[in-house]
């Protein structure tokens, strides 16, 4: 009974935020199937798996047991990785980032397949400064304006600039821009980047 209930609930509260199984199964970093098996009851989730879904949609993981389960109960909120410059540059898929040591960061459910890094250095002043939050979609393919995380695949750390494609006897190529002009701009070219995601929030950092 306890079982069902549970896989009741992870139905019922995956479609009041409105997702898809395949967008849960990319943010959990399982199949589909595997949420499907979760939600028909034909999976046993074991505690790690429960507190997974729990963090996901923003729920204590009692919730899920809940027999009584109100609407009420389903927080508009969810929890993201908030990863260290170190961490962003070294992943390579989204299911690692699930697999890593990390601090979480509340979020609109919204943003639930997002992950979260800090702003280092000043080289995005005004507009993004040192300690600011940003919410990074890595399903999002980047065009030309948009911000982005990009990865040194030398260094294996990450870099938040613009992103600006560029085109040179019919090869394109791309450069990272700072805002802060006192920043160089770094080109594909010179330096091997690899594209992690795509800003789509930020939060301004409390300074005292």
């Amino acid at each position: 009974m306890e079982t069902n209930v549970i896989a009741q609930n992870l139905k019922r509260i995956r479609q009041l935020k409105g997702w898809t199984q395949d967008q849960v199964a990319k943010s959990l970093g399982i199949t589909k199937g595997a949420v499907s098996n979760h939600e028909n009851n034909q999976r046993v989730l074991n505690v790690f798996d429960i507190e997974k879904y729990a963090n996901l949609y923003g729920v204590l993981p009692g919730t899920l047991f809940d027999v009584n389960f109100n609407e009420d109960n389903v927080s508009r909120f969810s929890l993201i990785h908030l990863l260290n410059e170190v961490q962003a540059g070294m992943f390579t898929d989204i299911n690692e980032i699930n697999c890593m040591e990390t601090d979480m960061f509340p979020v609109d459910s919204v943003y639930a397949q997002c992950f979260a890094l800090t702003v280092k250095g000043n080289s995005m002043n005004p507009e993004y400064l040192d300690g600011d939050i940003l919410v990074i979609n890595p399903y999002i393919q980047p065009t030309s304006g948009d911000l982005v995380i990009a990865c040194n695949e030398v260094e294996s750390k990450a870099t938040f600039k613009k992103y600006r494609e560029r085109y040179e006897n019919g090869q394109m190529y791309f450069e990272l821009v700072p805002l802060n002009p006192d920043f160089p701009i770094l080109s594909s070219r010179d330096i091997p980047f690899k594209i992690k995601g795509v800003l789509v929030a930020f939060f301004r950092s409390v300074r005292r």
